[in-house]
Order: C-alpha cells, then structure tokens, then sequence
C-alpha cells in the first residue's frame, strides 16, 4: 500500500469520524439548589429542594425533575416557574411555567406536588435566546406560595461542573505509567 493511499484512507476515515462526532446530542446537566436564602429578597423561609435538568442541544428540549420540599411549605404552594436572564441578585419575567395549583398557567400545566416525592417534572422546547441564558447561567427556578407570593424559595440554575481537563489528563498519565510498570 502506497503511503498516498494511506493518507486518503486516514483523511477519509478521520474526516467520517468528525462528522459522526458533530451531529451526536450533548446532553448538558444542570442543578439548582432552592432555599428561602435565595430569594431577591430572601424569605427567611427554612424549606429546601433540588432541582436536577438535562437540557439537549440538539432537539433543545431541556427536562426537569423538583425532588422533595423539605420542610414542606407552612402555606399553600401557588406555582413555580423558570425566570431569567437574572443573575442570582435579580429578578426576572416568567420563561416557563413548571407547575401550577393557582389556575393561571398555559393549559397543561401540571400541577405541583404536594409534601413527600417529586414536587415537579416536566420538559418543554427552548428557543435558542432561552438556551443561551440558561446555559450562561441566568435562568432560576423560583416556587411561589400564599405565603410569599413572590417567591418562598428560589434557586440558581447552573451547569453540573465536569471534571477538569487537567485532572482526567494527569489521570491518564498514571494509568499509562502504571500500565509501562505493569508491562516490566
């Protein structure tokens, strides 16, 4: 075999591969930790709840999943939406209802669940205005009850860290060392 028919075939098969990379889904996980501390102004409120979403890139379709408020709220919950673009020291319009127990919300939304298990879940399409700023980290959950009618708990919806680049490539230089001391 030539060396030139070498290079095409590397060419094209490297070529294949970069192609096949690009049209893959990222599925981007976010989460966001709700707490009356997080409120503009904070509530003073003791509940918590963690919110975990996978947003993907490709359908831009991002899902959610509120787990268990606890202590659950003294007063009725109202609704909870995503608001943004904010920063965590600003206040922002509704981008998507997440649950509704009011009767003010889109038709089909769901209504919020009460003490114990998920309180929410949902999924919904993103244009790509509100996937820049929910991936820039501007978007925040906020669950609306009698009580606090502005929000009880509110909570920063951010990107889950991946691990850095220089930790994976130091763990790669171990294993390679280990596996040439393994090999003597």
């Amino acid at each position: 075999m030539t060396v030139l028919l070498r290079f095409v075939i590397v060419f094209f098969v490297a070529a294949g591969l970069g192609v096949s990379a690009s049209v893959q889904a990222v599925e981007i996980d976010l989460i966001a930790n709700l707490s009356g501390s997080g409120g503009v102004p904070p509530s003073g409120s003791a509940s918590t709840a963690t919110a975990e979403m996978t947003y993907d890139d490709v359908t831009m379709i991002l899902t959610w999943n509120i787990s268990e408020v606890t202590p659950f709220f003294d007063t009725n919950v109202r609704f909870a939406h995503f608001h943004g673009p904010a920063t965590p020291d600003q206040n922002a319009g509704v981008q998507l209802w997440i649950c509704d127990n009011a009767g003010g919300g889109p038709a089909g939304t769901p209504v919020c669940g009460g003490a114990g298990g998920i309180f929410a879940a949902g999924m919904a399409d993103l244009t790509s205005d509100q996937a820049d700023a929910l991936l820039d980290g501007l978007w925040y959950i906020n669950i609306h009850t009698d009580e606090f009618p502005a929000g009880e708990i509110r909570g920063q919806v951010r990107p889950v860290p991946l691990p850095s680049m220089g930790a994976l490539f130091g763990l790669g230089l171990l294993v390679m060392g280990l596996a040439r001391r393994w090999r003597r």
